[in-house]
C-alpha cells in the first residue's frame, strides 16, 4: 500500500513543493485608482498569412472579456480585418472587475484575472479548427519584460494593471506566454446525431425537409438550402412567450408585435437551414462568409441576447433602442449557486472483498494559470484566466473491506448567471448531391443558452467517502447528461503478488499527443439552463426542448490547461495482498475533447473511475 501511495503522489508533490511555493499574502491594491478598459487589437497581415501558409481556410475572429458579473464580446470576419487595428470597448467589464476586487478581495484558492479571450475559427478540409489564446494581466507583465514567475506575482499584486490605461495587443503566432495552438476535429458526425435526436421531438415531420432552391430553379443550382433543424423551423411562427415580452425599447417606445414576430421568424428560418454551395464555384471560406451574411452576423461566436437583438432590430428596422430583458431584469436577481462538486472520484464494486485498492489523486501547482471557459462540439470558443494561489495533492483511496465503496475530492465552486446568450457555430462538410457533384454544406449550430461565470476555490476542498450507492456530491445530479465512458483496463488475473499495479491512468499520458483541449471538463449546469428557459417562458413549446438538447449534447464548461503545468490527476489500481482468479475492469468517465461525443447518456464528474472486481456491470441503459 505504501508503494502505491508513493507512486501515486510523488510526482505531483515534487512539482508542487520544489518548483513553486505558495505566494504569501501581499499588500492589497487600491482599486479606486480606476480603470480604463479600452482595448486595441492589431491584426497584422503576416499573422493571417501564417494560418494560410499552413493550409487553413480562414473564418471568424472573436474577442471577448468576462467578469463574475458581466460579459462583452466582438466578432469579425478575419479576412476583412487583415492588417487592421480594432478598437474594442471593455470599459463596463473592467469596471465590474474593479468592483468585484473591492467587494470580494482576491481570495486564497485562485484569483480570477481580467482576460481577453481571443478565438479564431478555421477549417482544415472539412475539419473545424480553433486557434485560441487568452491575454490576461500575466501576459501583459511578460510583454513588458518580466518572466512568467515575476509576471504572475505582479498580476496577483495588481490584477487590473493592464486595464488602467488603453491596452494594445498585437496578434502573433507566438504570444507572450504561449502560442495560438490550432486544434481541429470533425464535428459533422456529432451534428448529424444531434439532428436525429432533435428531429425525434416531432411526431409529424414537416414536408420542408425536402431540398428547396433559393432563387434558382435549375436542376443543379450553384447554391441552395435545406431545412436541417426541423424543430426550430417548424416553430418559426410559434416563439416562446418570453420572446414577445423580453424585447423592449430602452426609451419606452412601442415595438410592434409583428416586428418581434418577424425577427423570430427570421431566426427560426435562417438559422435552421443547411446552406449548400457548389465546391467547384465557391471556396470553403467564401461559403462560410456567405452563410454568415444570410444570418446577418459578422462572425460565429457567443453573443449576448441583448447584443444580438440590438443588431437585428438595427439592421431590419433602423431601431437602435431595442434590447432584450435578461432574467435579472425580469426577476430582480442574478441567480448563483455554490457547493462542493467532485473533481475526481471512483466507484468500486468488490463483492468478494478482494484485497485490491483504487487510488486516485488530483494535484494543483501554485502560481500557475488555469483557464476556465466554454467548448462547443469539443472546440474552445471562450475562456478566462485564473492564477492558482494554492498548491496541493489530494489523494483518495478505496477500502477493500467494503463490497461497494465510492470516494470523491470535492472543491468549493460557485456558479453565477450573467446573461442569456445566443450561440452560433458553423459546421462544414463536403457532400455529393445526386448527380450534381460536390457541394460545401454549411450548418449553423445554434441555441439560446446561459452565459455564466464559474469560480473554483482550490483552497477549500474535502475528501468524502460513502458506501451508499445513492450518495452523490453537490451538483452531480444538476449536470445535464453527456459524457464518454471508456474502458481503460479489462483483464483476468490468474495470480498476482501484493503491491502490484494492475491498472493506471495519468493526465500526463494524454499530453504527448497534442490533441487534448482541456485537462478537465464538465457539462453545463442544469440550474443555469433552467434560468434561461424560465426567462423564455417556454411552457410546452418544443423549441425550448430543442435548445436544451443542443446545450446538453454540444456545450461543455472546460478547465483548460493545454501545457499541463497547473492541474494533473492520476489513478492506480493495485493489490494489497496476493490475489488469484480475479477479473478486473476499469471504466473512465470524462469529457475529454478527443472522445467527448462517442457516447451519450452518462453523467460525468470531471474525472470518475468505475472499478469492477469480480463483478459484471450491466450494459448502459438507454436515455
Amino acid at each position: 500500500m505504501l508503494l502505491g501511495a508513493l507512486r501515486l503522489f510523488s510526482s505531483l508533490a515534487v512539482a508542487a513543493i520544489m518548483l513553486f511555493a505558495i505566494v504569501a499574502p501581499l499588500a492589497s491594491v487600491i482599486y479606486a485608482r480606476g480603470v480604463d478598459g479600452r482595448v486595441y487589437v492589431v491584426v497584422p497581415r503576416s499573422f493571417v498569412e501564417w494560418f494560410e501558409r499552413q493550409g487553413y481556410s480562414l473564418g471568424s475572429l472573436v474577442i471577448a472579456m468576462g467578469s463574475p458579473s458581466d460579459y462583452e464580446g466582438y466578432g469579425f470576419w478575419l479576412r476583412k480585418v487583415d492588417g487592421e487595428r480594432l478598437p474594442l470597448d471593455f470599459r463596463r467589464v473592467a469596471e465590474s472587475w474593479a468592483k468585484h476586487y473591492s467587494e470580494k478581495g482576491k481570495g486564497e484558492g485562485s484569483l480570477g484575472l481580467p482576460t481577453l479571450s481571443i478565438t479564431i475559427t478555421l477549417n482544415r478540409g472539412v475539419e473545424e479548427c480553433v486557434a485560441h489564446y487568452t491575454y490576461s494581466t500575466v501576459e501583459y507583465f511578460m510583454e513588458i519584460g518580466f518572466d512568467v514567475a515575476q509576471a504572475t506575482i505582479k498580476a496577483i499584486e495588481d490584477p487590473l494593471a493592464h486595464l488602467r490605461k488603453p491596452l494594445t495587443v498585437t496578434l502573433r503566432p507566438a504570444m507572450p506566454n504561449g502560442e495560438f495552438k490550432v486544434v481541429c476535429t470533425d464535428t459533422t458526425p456529432h451534428l448529424e446525431e444531434l439532428k436525429r435526436i432533435t428531429d425525434s421531438l416531432l411526431t409529424t415531420k414537416s414536408s420542408t425537409r425536402d431540398i428547396a432552391s433559393i432563387g434558382e430553379t435549375q436542376s443543379c443550382p450553384s447554391w441552395f438550402t435545406e431545412v436541417w433543424w426541423i424543430t426550430l423551423y417548424d416553430n418559426r411562427n410559434n416563439p416562446p412567450q418570453g420572446w414577445m415580452t423580453n424585447i423592449y425599447s430602452v426609451y419606452g417606445q412601442p415595438i410592434p408585435d409583428n416586428w418581434k414576430m418577424y425577427v423570430w421568424e427570421f431566426y427560426a428560418t435562417r438559422y435552421s437551414q443547411a446552406y449548400y454551395y457548389r465546391a467547384d464555384t465557391y471556396s470553403l471560406e467564401r461559403a462560410k462568409e456567405i452563410t454568415l451574411d444570410w444570418l446577418k452576423l459578422p462572425s460565429e461566436g457567443l453573443y449576448t441576447m441583448d447584443r444580438w437583438i440590438i443588431r437585428m432590430f438595427d439592421l431590419m428596422y433602423d431601431r437602435k433602442d431595442v434590447q432584450w430583458k435578461d432574467y435579472w431584469e425580469n426577476y430582480g436577481e442574478f441567480p448563483s449557486w455554490q457547493g462542493y462538486p467532485a473533481y475526481i472520484g471512483f466507484e468500486v464494486y468488490n463483492p468478494n472483498l478482494k484485497q485490491i485498492q483504487a487510488l486516485a489523486s488530483i494535484g494543483v501547482v501554485a502560481n500557475r494559470q488555469e483557464r476556465l471557459g466554454i467548448a462547443v462540439l469539443g472546440l474552445i470558443i471562450y475562456s478566462d484566466s485564473r492564477v492558482i494561489r494554492t498548491a496541493f495533492t489530494e489523494p483518495i483511496g478505496s477500502n477493500p473491506n467494503y463490497s461497494y465503496h465510492k470516494g470523491y475530492v470535492i472543491v468549493s465552486t460557485s456558479y453565477a448567471y450573467m446573461y442569456d446568450g445566443l450561440l452560433v457555430h458553423l459546421d462544414v462538410n463536403r457532400v455529393i448531391v445526386g448527380s450534381c457533384g460536390e457541394y460545401w454544406r454549411v450548418v449553423p449550430y445554434t441555441a439560446i443558452m446561459p452565459i455564466y461565470y464559474v469560480a473554483v476555490d482550490w483552497h477549500d476542498r474535502q475528501r468524502v467517502y460513502s458506501t451508499d450507492p445513492n450518495f452523490y456530491p453537490d451538483f452531480y445530479r444538476d449536470l445535464l447528461y453527456q459524457a464518454s465512458r471508456d474502458t481503460i483496463c479489462s483483464r483476468y488475473i490468474s495470480r498476482e503478488e501484493a503491491d502490484k499495479v494492475l491498472c493506471s491512468d495519468r493526465s500526463s499520458e494524454y499530453a504527448a499527443g497534442g490533441n487534448v483541449l482541456a485537462s478537465l471538463a464538465t457539462n453545463v449546469l442544469s440550474k443555469a439552463v433552467e434560468t434561461v428557459m424560465l426567462n423564455l417562458i417556454c411552457g410546452s413549446n418544443l423549441v425550448c426542448n430543442f435548445f436544451v438538447i443542443m446545450i446538453t449534447l454540444g456545450v461543455n464548461f472546460i478547465y483548460e490547461d493545454i501545457e499541463w503545468t497547473a492541474i494533473a490527476f492520476s489513478f492506480y489500481l493495485e493489490t494489497l495482498s496476493s490475489i488469484q482468479d480475479t477479473f478486473i475492469r476499469v471504466d473512465k468517465m470524462t469529457l475529454w475533447a478527443t472522445n467527448a461525443y462517442n457516447s451519450i447518456g452518462w453523467r460525468p464528474l470531471m474525472v470518475e473511475y468505475k472499478v469492477y472486481i469480480d463483478y459484471n456491470p450491466s450494459p448502459p441503459r438507454p436515455r
